[in-house]
């Protein structure tokens, strides 16, 4: 049974595309204050999903979410969850209010928790005076309220400050590793090679381990390109695998390119190309935005690769148990596609541009089982919504609970905040099981 945190008054609209037996996502509507029912008046937005898909994390400036606000984005939880009072199943996720803003939150299977990166320098730490990396625990308080107790995790050699900025955070499943990029040169030893990095630390239970980089190749030398951004789905259940985007010739990747998709098995000490056909040959254009599913089986990226049998999305999902990369189509009406993230079992939610004059860019999920795609920014009346969607998009491991941004107003008709919201869809099946729970 889950409680209202998001608002169902859009009803039980399916999202514009192709219906078949399977279960259907529906849109559930938007985040909300659950003791009030009121709309954050500042909004929301950078959703990210627990794997279980019982908790979403988003940041946001509005004052009225229970913890007094001070104008910085500031990160939040909802639970959604039925068997947890109204008055705590909205809190602040971080052990207090930063005086910077926080950002792009990623969490763990169970919500217990995330990581984010943040320009706020009162959170505990030696901060970069850049954006840096933090990692945040729930912890009970007393009358059996919720907080959460915040580490700083993008740390120099000893423990001395950063000399660059951290972001891009990303959490395992199991809530033990934490990935991020950083241009500083002084979180490892004999970083010299004048580029940003990926890098990872173990942070079990609040006593973090060193800093490993990742972004190496399988001699365990540094590259000498720029590693890319992260997404905030970067690393596998127990943080063997991370995939990232770099500017690097190795592993056979086309040294023309201006950067490559790898994956780096942490356990094997092996890094290896993803940006490649099936037969293995490797693309001859750019690829980056890596995401991996939890069980670590599907590597989904973008890539501005053309030829015969590619379609325009320029979206790629890797099959890493059949060593296989298949072009992902188009959704109806649309061209080129970005930010993907994959689950368990295939699903994608990506952000596409429409192919129709004057639409903004709308939030897609496309179903593994069967290919069937499904708009997520639709409106009672099924029509495109009328501001950007899916800036940053999520989903749990089996996909049947996804979040999407979006600065559209028309896919709710009782927004009025004038603000981004964070916009909530549930599979057909689990919802109709919330509402036969007393849900409403």
């Amino acid at each position: 049974m889950m409680r209202q945190l998001i608002s169902v008054c859009v009803g039980l609209v399916l999202f514009g595309g192709l219906h078949s037996a399977a279960a259907d996502p529906v849109l559930s509507g938007r985040i909300l204050n659950p003791v009030t029912s009121a709309e954050p008046v500042a909004g929301t937005r950078d959703p990210s999903v627990s794997g279980d898909g019982r908790f979403i994390f988003f940041v946001s400036t509005s004052n009225n979410l229970g913890v007094i606000a001070n104008g910085a984005f500031n990160v939040y939880r909802a639970d959604l969850s039925g068997a947890t009072p109204p008055a705590l199943s909205l809190v602040l996720a971080m052990q207090g209010l930063g005086n910077g803003n926080s950002f792009a939150p990623s969490s763990s299977h169970a919500g217990s928790v995330f990581a984010f990166e943040t320009l706020a320098t009162n959170l505990g730490g030696n901060q970069s005076g850049f954006s840096d990396v933090y990692v945040s625990y729930q912890i009970s308080l007393p009358q059996d309220e919720i907080g959460f107790d915040t580490t700083l995790v993008s740390r120099g050699v000893g423990g001395t400050t950063p000399n660059g900025a951290s972001r891009n955070a990303s959490t395992s499943a199991d809530g033990r590793f934490v990935a991020f990029w950083s241009d500083a040169e002084n979180l490892i030893a004999n970083d010299n090679n004048n580029a940003p990095d990926i890098f990872i630390v173990d942070v079990d239970g609040g006593l973090l381990g060193p800093t490993e980089r990742v972004s190496v190749d399988s001699n365990e030398a540094q590259i000498t390109g720029y590693s890319r951004a992260l997404t905030n789905n970067a690393v596998s259940t127990a943080g063997r695998y991370v995939v990232f985007a770099a500017d690097a010739a190795i592993d056979g990747a086309n040294p023309g390119n201006l950067e490559d998709v790898f994956i780096r098995d942490r356990t094997a000490g092996t890094t290896n190309l993803i940006s490649k056909f099936s037969s293995g040959a490797p693309f001859a254009a750019s690829s980056d935005q890596a995401a991996i599913s939890s069980n670590a089986r599907y590597v989904v990226f973008r890539s501005f690769q053309t030829g015969t049998g590619i379609g325009t999305s320029r979206i790629f999902l890797r099959d890493l148990q059949l060593a296989t990369t298949s072009s992902i189509a188009a959704p109806p009406a649309t061209t080129f596609c970005q930010e993907p993230q994959v689950s368990d079992d295939a699903d994608i939610v990506m952000q596409c541009s429409s192919s129709l004059g004057g639409i903004q860019q709308q939030a897609w999920f496309r179903r593994g089982n069967d290919g069937a795609f499904f708009r997520l920014s639709s409106t009672p009346m099924n029509a495109d919504g009328n501001g950007v969607s899916g800036n940053l998009t999520d989903l749990s491991d089996h996909g049947d609970v996804v979040a999407f941004d979006t600065d559209a107003s028309n896919l709710d008709p009782g927004d009025g905040n004038s603000s981004p919201d964070v916009f909530v869809a549930i599979e057909e099946s689990v919802l109709y099981a919330i509402f036969r729970d007393g849900f409403e």
